[in-house]
């Protein structure tokens, strides 16, 4: 049936795509799904673990243990031309990984596709061609990037009704808040999966419009995969 996704690709993309940018398949999965913001945890400031927030593995001692918690039995590739990224996946999560060709993995599924270390047209062109090559009814494409805008967290000019609000769940994490504030800057995302997404306002992939008619508001980082695996059936629905 087509409302059931059996796979996911997940394209992580860390340079932000210039307006009108005539890409196809990006822009497509931006009008024709979902989209909202990613908020990222504080980080130390030699380090940057963006790849290892997306993947819900952020501050685990041994990813390998925590990704078979919290995912069961989903499996994972990782695709990256980036040391780092490769390292990661193969020493310490010891998942499958190749570096990004035209031809993705297909035993997986989910696929995570990070671009860093790529030129930002020559990521956003591959990019756009493998969300073309991959769509089909049972498939989840989730594109996620950076945002040239920062989020204002002034608390001298927030009103006074948003200290009443119930903490969101962006700034929660295994049930508790957050020691930190999350970072200021976010990620911002499209999902789509035909068959089961909701449809937005949203008419091109840019953080502009994301941020403003985006129907998924604001994830942490943590949550993401959690939520991509719970569509997959192999994680239960998340809580804060």
């Amino acid at each position: 049936m087509s409302h059931i996704p059996k796979r996911a690709l997940v394209y992580y993309c860390p340079y932000t795509l210039p307006d009108q940018h005539p890409l196809e398949h990006v822009h497509q999965v931006a009008r024709e799904g979902c989209s909202g913001q990613i908020a990222l945890e504080k980080e130390s400031s030699d380090s940057s673990q963006t790849v290892l927030q997306l993947l819900g593995l952020f501050g685990a001692s041994d990813i390998k243990s925590e990704f078979k918690q919290r995912f069961n039995d989903m499996s994972l590739a990782v695709v990256s031309n980036d040391p780092d990224t490769v390292q990661m996946a193969q020493q310490q999560l010891g998942c499958h990984c190749q570096g990004i060709a035209p031809q993705l993995p297909v035993e997986q599924d989910v696929v995570f596709v990070d671009f860093t270390g790529y030129s930002d047209v020559d990521a956003w062109s591959t990019l756009d061609t493998l969300v073309g090559q991959q769509a089909r009814p049972d498939t989840i494409q989730c594109i996620i990037s950076t945002s040239s805008t920062e989020e204002t967290t002034d608390s001298h000019h927030q009103p006074w009704w948003d200290t009443i609000v119930p903490r969101q769940s962006h700034v929660m994490k295994n049930g508790e808040p957050l020691k930190e504030a999350v970072q200021d800057q976010t990620l911002v995302y499209a999902y789509l999966h035909v068959g089961s997404s909701r449809r937005d306002g949203v008419s091109a992939f840019n953080a502009a419009d994301i941020k403003s008619k985006g129907s998924n508001g604001t994830i942490l980082a943590w949550h993401l995969l959690a939520e991509i695996g719970h569509k997959l059936g192999f994680v239960p629905k998340y809580g804060a």
